[in-house]
């Protein structure tokens, strides 16, 4: 008998059998009444090898999709680009939520219920985001405001290294939530490192832009879903730790390894929106 599962989680990135064995356990631990099925690319085995025939044995929800074949033609994109493999895991879900979500980012009790809970209650929500804590549990940042460009020269030039002006315009893109969300509130920008989506609101919105490659396709899917009367929320009665919390960290954007990308992304994201706020 088919299971009609309430979320499919699409991992972003390809993983190791030990960070994914880590992942699926959380999920299993914290995931009832939900029924979930969990979507990965593997990063150091295949899924016909016998290390994929194992671990799906262990966990029959799990599906593992094939590893692309190295592209050996010369070309600009990045070599993994980490929003083509999350738009192919959500074309394949079959739950009623997809749900873009890091590997490093581990639903806790009650997280993936309030979520789907919410979702069925609140029809015009096309994503919903969880609170995330850090290991000591103190909250980080997920409901935004959508960057301008003040906001984008401070968070990827040295102007943002200087200057008490800079620091309180990242303060209020960074800390949508303050004073803080007890329970839940709309917001222009929720990061996907943990979303739960609304299919009919994929079908009218569309997939991620993968032009964006690694940053700021989840500003651009809120505000396209914005523009077409869908509602985001973060909902901060969901929480989930994120065992990675510097990845949100300002400076951790400035040392990124390919710099140019991350420039292309911001003049993507204002060439789409910086005149239609």
């Amino acid at each position: 008998m088919d299971i009609e599962y309430d979320i499919s989680l699409c991992l972003d990135t390809p993983m190791g059998l030990e960070e994914l064995r880590t992942f699926i356990a959380a999920v299993e631990a914290h995931s009832e009444p939900a029924a979930y099925e969990v979507l990965a690319q593997p990063a150091d085995f295949r899924p016909e090898s016998p290390a994929g025939w194992e671990l799906q044995d262990d966990w029959p929800n799990l599906r593992l999709l094939p590893r692309p074949e190295p592209n050996r033609r010369p070309t600009r994109q990045p070599a993994a680009n980490r929003i083509r493999l999350l738009n192919q895991a959500i074309n394949q879900a079959r739950g009623r939520y997809p749900a873009p979500w890091s590997p490093a980012v581990l639903p806790l009790t009650g997280c993936l219920p309030t979520l789907v809970e919410f979702m069925d209650e609140e029809t015009e929500t096309a994503a919903a985001a969880p609170r995330l804590v850090n290991q000591q549990g103190d909250p980080i940042a997920g409901r935004r405001r959508l960057p301008g460009l003040p906001t984008l020269l401070l968070l990827h030039t040295p102007l943002g290294q200087t200057g008490l002006l800079g620091g309180m315009v990242l303060k209020h893109h960074y800390y949508a939530e303050l004073p803080p969300v007890l329970s839940q509130a709309t917001a222009e920008f929720l990061n996907d490192r943990a979303l739960l989506l609304r299919r009919p609101a994929l079908e009218e919105v569309g997939g991620f832009d993968p032009a964006f490659h690694h940053r700021y396709a989840d500003a651009d899917f809120c505000r396209r879903a914005a523009r077409m009367g869908w509602y985001c929320h973060y909902l901060a009665t969901a929480v989930a730790r994120e065992t990675q919390p510097w990845v949100h960290q300002v400076d951790y954007l400035r040392r990124q390894p390919q710099p140019g990308h991350l420039a292309d992304a911001g003049r993507l994201l204002l060439k789409k929106w910086g005149r239609r706020r």
